[in-house]
């Protein structure tokens, strides 16, 4: 029976015991019904051609399966090599002749090995953040197009910047300053490193030193970095440093002056009456004493800045201190009048810790100033108030005041409220900075409150327990 098929499925050859007849099933699509043909039906031609193509199918197919495995064993080998190569294996631990087995343990180490790297990679990634995140340096990379990629807390604060913010944005919108981003281009055009010390005045004025450097990648691609280093207190010292030796210099040179002027006139004047001779030797030993001072006062702000005073804590009692100094000064004060208020004495048992010498240094100075700087008839009061841990003393004077501007300087070195008329009672401008230095050598902070016409008071304060250890070094301010 002649029947047209669609599609051939499935060719199957059987040979049924039971009948003893040969069929060849072939499955075909004819309006899904499956017919059978007996075998013996067809031509003896057509059924060798049949066996003979099937029997060439199979050989073929075994060439190609055999073909098939050694090349993918050849690949397998490769890349089996390959992987023991990166990992650095060496022989591989497994013995076995099975290429897919070596293949699986071989990326097994692999990857091990890969996840110990970045584990690695990770633990130098966090080194790097930390030591950026520390830096005192301000630290600061961009691309080659000048755009943020790092920004580290140090150059956060010198800009008063945000990093996340900052990031991604150009270098100029970042930090709003036009002398930076033209190093920074300057550095990337040149590929040479430029530096210069620059002020900014935001977010607060300071003087930074930047140097831009460019940093060449190993793919060719150049990146830029911003290193700054803060040097405004280092400027703000040799100023200070600059003044403090011009000051000097002046400060000597007006006593010397005098005293040569005095030698010139009583060596060229033989006929001077004994009563001016004798006022002019007065006068060039005010200034000699005055020189005196000077330099004494200059030696002792520079051992307690360099640290060369030790301080020796005891423990003493305030109202003891305080009549003391001002016992020391009676003569002064009857001289000028002035009444003394020693309001301490009034105050029973006040203990404080401190060094002996230095406090009497202190009290001295500011009663001191006290007397030169009232009206004369006027009242010196001094006083204690009892805080945490600290005893707070007051000087309080009825003279003639300080203007706040003077008050905000006032603790400086050679800073005087009236110049003229502080070299006419003896000063050296110094005092009040030797009395800063030492209240802060024993852990205390002085005050100054003024009004102008009405009186100062100075204030400072010293502890009233015991310091960790008696012997403290001054610390610099």
């Amino acid at each position: 029976m002649l029947v047209k098929t669609r599609l051939i499925r499935t060719l199957t050859l059987v040979y049924l015991i039971t009948l003893s007849i040969t069929f060849l099933f072939v499955a075909v699509t004819v309006t899904h019904v499956l017919t059978a043909h007996q075998l013996d039906s067809y031509p003896k031609n057509s059924l060798i051609s049949i066996l003979w193509s099937l029997f060439l199918g199979f050989v073929l197919m075994c060439v190609v399966g055999v073909w098939l495995r050694e090349t993918l064993i050849s690949y397998i080998g490769k890349v089996v090599r390959f992987t023991r190569r990166y990992a650095k294996l060496g022989k591989s631990p497994f013995h076995s002749d099975d290429q897919l087995a070596d293949l699986s343990d071989t990326v097994q180490s692999v990857a091990a090995t890969l996840e110990e790297r970045l584990r690695d990679v990770e633990s130098e990634k966090e080194k790097f953040s930390a030591i950026l995140e520390s830096m005192t340096e301000g630290v600061l990379a961009v691309d080659s197009n000048l755009k943020v990629l790092i920004v580290n807390p140090s150059a956060e604060r010198m800009f008063g910047i945000n990093r996340k913010l900052a990031s991604s944005k150009l270098l100029l919108e970042a930090i709003q300053n036009i002398k930076i981003h033209e190093m920074m281009s300057a550095a990337l055009k040149t590929r040479k490193s430029v530096s210069r010390e620059i002020k900014i005045s935001q977010p607060e004025e300071r003087v930074i030193k930047v140097t831009a450097l460019p940093v060449q990648l190993m793919k060719g691609e150049v990146l830029g970095m911003l290193v700054m280093n803060e040097m405004t207190e280092i400027r703000r010292l040799e100023n200070m440093r600059r003044e403090f030796v011009a000051n000097v210099s002046h400060e000597l040179k007006t006593p010397l002056t005098s005293i040569a002027g005095f030698v010139e006139t009583l060596m060229d004047d033989s006929a001077m009456s004994e009563e001016r001779r004798k006022s002019f030797l007065k006068m060039m030993d005010d200034d000699t004493r005055r020189l005196s001072r000077l330099i004494d006062d200059v030696l002792e702000l520079s051992k307690i800045e360099s640290h060369e005073v030790l301080l020796r804590v005891e423990e003493l009692d305030a109202a003891t201190q305080v009549q003391k100094a001002v016992s020391f000064l009676s003569g002064q004060f009857q001289s000028r009048r002035i009444q003394v208020e020693n309001q301490v004495a009034l105050v029973p048992k006040v203990k404080i810790f401190a060094d002996e010498d230095r406090l009497h240094q202190i009290l001295i100075n500011l009663l001191d100033n006290a007397i030169k700087f009232n009206r004369e008839g006027g009242v010196v009061r001094v006083s204690v108030v009892r805080l945490e841990g600290w005893i707070r003393f007051s000087v309080e004077d009825t003279g003639v005041g300080i203007s706040q501007d003077a008050v905000e300087r006032i603790f400086e070195r050679f800073f005087r409220v009236d110049k003229a008329r502080s070299r006419n009672l003896g000063g050296t401008g110094l005092g009040l900075a030797i009395v800063k230095h030492l209240v802060e050598a024993h852990g205390g902070v002085v005050e100054c409150h003024s009004q102008v016409g009405k009186g100062s008071l100075f204030s400072f304060t010293i502890p009233s327990i015991l310091p960790p250890t008696q012997t403290l070094f001054i610390k610099k301010s």
